[in-house]
């Protein structure tokens, strides 16, 4: 991630010209550090959301999977019905 410098330091490299203006370059200056501060939580928080959900779905795959390997696949004929619908359960999550 880049490293990103204090206003102080900025402003040293900007010279005399800006230090006249120093009050409303530092208003806009946090306002912008501020503003991409909130941005970069957000797309934390929804990078996050996003694991979970995977998580989530692929706790069904594998329980889905699980159904399968358990099951002989003359036993899976025999009860075809009922056993569509546990793997549809539990691909759906409706088994949690």
């Amino acid at each position: 991630m880049k490293n990103y410098k204090s206003f102080n330091q900025w402003m040293g490299e900007q010279g005399f010209n800006a230090l006249r203006h120093a009050n409303c370059c530092r208003i806009a200056y946090e306002g912008g550090q501020e503003s991409m501060k909130i941005r970069i939580d957000e797309v934390q928080e929804s990078n996050l959301n996003l694991e979970g959900e995977c998580v989530q779905l692929q706790n069904r795959i594998d329980t889905a999977l699980a159904l399968i390997d358990t099951s002989s696949y003359a036993e899976m004929q025999r009860r075809l019905p009922d056993f569509m619908d546990q793997l549809k359960e539990a691909l759906r999550g409706d088994h949690e």
